[in-house]
């Protein structure tokens, strides 16, 4: 996970709290959640916890996992306890581990406060979004993987 420290601090968020993510699929929230809501900024400077926080005027993202199968899709089933295929090349992601790490990730995109559109897919893309405050977390595999039920 690449971060920016100065923004982590000015939005308190801690390097300890970083490495106690977890995320969990069947809660209501978790703190992968918690902290990317604390760091998602609209234009008026709100973060996403605030009841005033403008969804639909959102200048910098609190995280993003690079939209790929490295970054994101695989790490998320292999902590949810699901395989994306066997041993003869066959998908085995379509199970309820899989189904639940998918969806986990689906309504980060809808109901969280992920960036939808214009992924951040490069290392070189990664460090121009940090270094410009576009981004604050940015999650190169593996992401957090402790999920809690």
């Amino acid at each position: 996970m690449y971060y920016n420290k100065s923004l982590l601090d000015a939005a308190g968020v801690s390097i300890e709290d970083l490495q106690n993510l977890s995320w969990d699929p069947s809660a209501s929230t978790d703190s992968l959640r918690e902290i990317t809501r604390k760091l998602t900024l609209d234009s008026s400077g709100r973060n996403a916890a605030d009841p005033a926080f403008d969804a639909d005027h959102i200048v910098q993202y609190g995280y993003n996992a690079a939209l790929d199968g490295q970054a994101m899709f695989i790490p998320y089933l292999g902590s949810a306890g699901a395989t994306l295929q066997d041993e003869s090349g066959h998908f085995t992601f379509a199970s309820p581990e899989g189904d639940a790490a998918v969806g986990y990730l689906v309504n980060l995109i809808n109901k969280s406060t992920w960036p939808p559109r214009r992924p951040i897919r490069t290392i070189t893309a990664t460090s121009a979004a940090i270094s410009s405050c576009r981004a604050r977390l940015l999650c190169s595999s593996p992401v957090p993987t402790t999920w809690r039920t």
